[in-house]
């Protein structure tokens, strides 16, 4: 998802001055996949990154991206502000190589530097 719930002030995604994306649709999603595995760019050490500009856990579909992931066996990384609770199911560990918990460690002073600068 191009979009993100945390407002940080040093994120491009976060801050206001950044349109909110789009979320990639299922189809989409399947069809860039399908793309790279005829184009032979995939093989079994590719991890697939869940995040980048974006929360993750937005997505109303996540579920199924990973889904699709999975059953195609490939390993994945989601990255996350845990801003958002969703219903992590046991079977998405199956694949998953690790989450990144994004945090601010940023003070109201630093934050008043940064938007100084």
């Amino acid at each position: 998802t191009g979009r993100c719930n945390a407002k940080c002030k040093y994120c491009y995604t976060g801050n206001s001055g950044h349109p909110q994306g789009k979320d990639i649709g299922i189809d989409e999603f399947s069809r860039a996949l399908d793309v790279l595995k005829t184009s032979n760019l995939l093989n079994e050490s590719v991890c697939f990154h869940l995040y980048v500009w974006g929360e993750p856990t937005l997505h109303p579909r996540l579920g199924e991206i990973i889904s699709i992931i999975q059953n195609n066996s490939f390993h994945y990384m989601i990255s996350t502000n845990m801003g958002h609770v969703i219903d992590f199911q046991k079977n998405w560990f199956d694949f998953l190589d690790g989450i990144i918990v994004s945090m601010s460690g940023f003070t109201q002073e630093s934050y008043n530097i940064i938007s100084v600068h």
